[in-house]
């Protein structure tokens, strides 16, 4: 709903009390949705996300995130630090998604000690090379990443997608192939990297590789090989996804099922195809 009827905080405020009336309101995902759209609409307003994000009767990590980010970024970096510090509280621990908008607080409010402390935690937590490479400093992920003496996929995922964004296919492509295990965020990862750098024809055949090794692709994935197949103006392979998301994403994912049919039929619509 949110994509088609949302536009501006006025048309958010009407969706919400709309969700109060059905009993919506206490949702997560409903709330992500709407403190999503609040912290990134070309004028947020902070006030109303700090009310939503108040509502969570168990604020994801999610959540956490996406309120820290714009107070970091915004006016009042002292406050996403108060948020973290509320953060560390609660059941939910951060993430290497977490720390990037701390680090900025720190700088802009140039208190080195707190940036200190944060960097510690980083390293406790085992999340150097995964928050690196999350931020597209490579050169210092790689370096931590290699000095790893215990195999964990999160790592690993974070240095293919940020290979992936510069562009260094070899590179991931060699690190996706020495994985001991591979998780669906891997694979995920991989596609879209291909499709991102216009390498069409290794995400079809990665994508068939995962099928014949028996993974079920999530909704990231058929988003992305839809792509390729509007970028490539590769239509019979396009309808042939089509068919395997009908036959394949069932009821239990209806959601996900809808997003991605309706992706095609807008790529199709922007192609000219009906």
């Amino acid at each position: 709903m949110l994509e088609t009827q949302c536009s501006t905080m006025q048309h958010l405020h009407q969706l919400h009390s709309h969700a109060i009336k059905t009993g919506l309101s206490k949702d997560p995902i409903a709330i992500s949705r709407f403190l999503s759209f609040t912290v990134t609409t070309p004028s947020p307003d902070l006030d109303y996300a700090l009310l939503l994000f108040h509502h969570a009767d168990c604020p994801t990590l999610f959540m956490w995130n996406t309120l820290i980010r714009p107070f970091s970024d915004g006016s009042s970096p002292r406050l996403a630090i108060s948020i973290f510090q509320q953060m560390l509280l609660s059941p939910t621990p951060p993430n290497h998604l977490t720390f990037p908008s701390l680090f900025k607080s720190c700088s802009r409010l140039n208190v080195s000690l707190q940036g200190s402390q944060l960097h510690a935690m980083v390293i406790k937590l085992g999340l150097s090379s995964t928050m690196y490479a999350a931020c597209g400093e490579l050169a210092p992920a790689s370096r931590l990443f290699h000095r790893r003496s215990t195999f964990d996929a999160v790592p690993w995922n974070a240095m293919i997608l940020g290979l992936s964004k510069i562009g260094c296919v070899d590179e991931w492509s060699r690190l996706f192939d020495e994985m001991p295990t591979r998780t669906v965020i891997t694979w995920s990862s991989m596609i879209s990297g291909y499709v991102r750098n216009g390498r069409n024809r290794e995400a079809f055949d990665l994508f068939h590789r995962m099928q014949r090794e028996g993974l079920k692709p999530n909704e990231h994935i058929l988003v992305s090989l839809l792509g390729a197949c509007s970028a490539s103006g590769a239509l019979e392979q396009g309808k042939w996804i089509h068919s395997f998301i009908k036959r394949n994403i069932t009821h239990s994912c209806h959601g996900c099922r809808r997003h991605v049919l309706q992706v095609w039929k807008h790529r199709r619509r922007r192609r000219g195809s009906v």
